[in-house]
């Protein structure tokens, strides 16, 4: 967390803007989002890129979206609070009910890594089967990739999750002293290495909002709220 900016500077900054474009490369559904994410709370607010009129988060209890969930090409709950998790790597593994374990060092393509595993105490957040493998440069101390599975129990409701992947982080932008990639590749993990490559996401237009009100994280009128599948 140090080497990426520091958790005290994380929280000191405000709320987070920024640009995902998730884009898969099978054919799925993209995910483009300008999200504003708060720190503290883990609220968040999302607008469509290409029509910002359509928007979804989550307040803290509950998720909503604009002009109701049929407008929205996938699943607002699950996707309200994904990039924002993502994209807070480090730092939201500081989070109380996050159990981290060091896992040594493993060589990823010709280089030597440590490796530290994240997991969730019982019933912490949607999925707390989740779990993460770090891997952290020698040299800068920051994230180089992480593997991770997600067991959403609406998709997942008798146990399990999906085969793990592995996110190789891209590039680096500092904002406001913390250092985020410029967005990520992510492939299947096979056999212990890389797979199939099967999502590309940039990351840009990051920005801190110290002044932003809390009010605008609220459910908005005439939302619909989306209950838990």
């Amino acid at each position: 967390m140090e080497a990426h900016g520091g958790l005290q500077r994380w929280y000191a900054n405000g709320p987070l803007q920024f640009h995902s474009n998730y884009q898969p490369l099978d054919g799925n559904t993209p995910r483009n989002t300008i999200q504003i994410s708060d720190n503290w709370s883990a609220k968040a607010r999302h607008q469509m890129a290409v029509d910002t009129s359509r928007q979804f988060g989550w307040d803290g209890s509950v998720a909503w979206a604009v002009p109701d969930a049929s407008e929205i090409p996938f699943d607002a709950r699950f996707w309200a609070l994904t990039p924002y998790y993502f994209v807070g790597i480090p730092f939201v593994l500081g989070d109380e009910g996050v159990h981290l374990e060091d896992l040594g060092e493993a060589s990823q393509e010709g280089t030597s890594y440590d490796l530290i595993k994240a997991t969730f105490g019982e019933g912490v957040g949607d999925a707390p089967d989740d779990y993460y493998i770090i891997y952290l440069d020698k040299d800068s101390g920051r994230i180089a990739a992480y593997r991770y599975v997600v067991s959403y129990p609406a998709y997942f409701p008798d146990g399990g999750h999906t085969p793990e992947k592995i996110m190789v982080l891209k590039g680096e932008q500092e904002v406001n002293g913390i250092f985020f990639p410029d967005g990520y590749e992510t492939f299947m993990w096979e056999d212990q290495q890389k797979g199939a490559y099967v999502t590309n996401i940039t990351l840009s237009d990051l920005s801190f909002l110290p002044d932003l009100p809390q009010t605008y994280f609220e459910v908005p009128r005439g939302a619909e709220v989306i209950e838990q599948k």
